[in-house]
């Protein structure tokens, strides 16, 4: 019996230090880092917004390396998900609710052990020689028991240490990466002559038939009509699905001229464009428009004519693919 009370008194003892502690911890959390980074904002977002990268700089991802990562939903940027499970970091997931292309996201993470939701914030501030990265993290209406935690565990002062760390990690992580810069161009009216073809897939143009029979067919008509080809052949991608484009074949002239039906009476008007050239096989483009998507969208521009690429040198001149250059323009606004 006496062994009894004991235990009762130090069970009483637990509950009220524990409701002590409890009611010291504190009602809502906030903590701010802010780091300087020399990148564009547009650069910064697309690392960060891609939650696969935050394996590389992350305080939590880097301390457990064996932490197993699950992706789902978009791949970057709004919807982007990302489920963890880790021995030493504990389990969670985090969402991308809010985002606006380089400058700010907001971010919703459920931690196992927890009811309610943590929320997160990145705002992203042009500055002379970069950005200045701010990530803050706001928990309100924290609940009597995980207060407790927040007091006994320092869980506030140790999620700024780890916010510090990811910051100074990611800093380094953005300012080590190669980065894909576009020329910036201004263009002049072009006329062309052009042949729309529409559906066609990289395995319809593989063979380089098609080419072939589109230049012959243009060349044709511009010596028809007395004119001349003022650039070497371009393809321009009109639309483009999951690898299913509606494109044409084409080649500048210096102005209008009669042409047959089949073929098309083009213009592109003049003004600011974005270009880059791509040196390899023309099959491996691919990561050239890629970067050019890119780098529209992370750098405000928008379309304003259809984008092409231009056969700079003729294949029979150069020793192999290897050597090939490819001129990839987006008209800009």
């Amino acid at each position: 019996m006496k062994v009894f009370k004991i235990i009762l008194m130090v069970l009483a003892v637990i509950v009220l230090a524990f409701c002590i502690i409890a009611a010291s911890g504190p009602t809502e959390m906030h903590v701010k880092e802010t780091v300087m980074i020399s990148a564009s904002p547009a650069e910064v977002f697309s690392e960060i917004s891609d939650l696969r990268t935050w394996e590389e700089w992350g305080a939590w991802q880097t301390r457990d390396t064996a932490m197993v990562h699950e992706y789902s939903g978009a791949e970057s940027g709004l919807g982007a998900i990302n489920s963890w499970k880790s021995e030493s970091e504990g389990n969670g997931s985090q969402e991308i609710i809010e985002a606006e292309a380089g400058k700010s996201m907001k971010m919703e993470m459920k931690f196992e052990g927890f009811d309610k939701s943590s929320f997160a914030a990145w705002n992203l501030e042009a500055k002379e020689g970069g950005t200045l990265v701010s990530w803050t993290m706001d928990q309100e209406n924290i609940d009597f028991v995980s207060r407790f935690f927040m007091v006994a565990f320092q869980i506030e002062k140790n999620v700024s240490k780890d916010y510090r760390e990811s910051l100074d990690q990611l800093k380094t992580y953005v300012e080590s990466q190669e980065r894909f810069e576009a020329d910036v161009l201004d263009m002049e009216d072009a006329w062309y002559v052009g042949w729309v073809r529409n559906g066609l897939s990289d395995a319809d143009l593989a063979s380089g038939k098609l080419h072939e029979e589109a230049y012959g067919k243009i060349l044709e008509a511009i010596a028809k009509g007395e004119s001349e080809m003022i650039s070497m052949p371009m393809y321009i991608v009109h639309r483009y699905d999951n690898g299913i484009m509606d494109a044409e074949f084409a080649i500048m002239v210096p102005d209008s001229i009669p042409l047959d039906t089949n073929l098309n009476m083009g213009f592109i008007p003049g003004g600011k464009a974005l270009s880059a050239l791509h040196v390899g096989p023309y099959e491996s483009t691919g990561s050239t428009w890629q970067n050019m998507d890119n780098y529209l969208e992370n750098n405000g521009y928008e379309l304003r004519a259809s984008p092409y690429e231009m056969y700079v040198n003729d294949p029979a001149d150069v020793s192999g693919p290897e050597e090939y250059q490819t001129q990839i323009v987006y008209p800009v606004r």
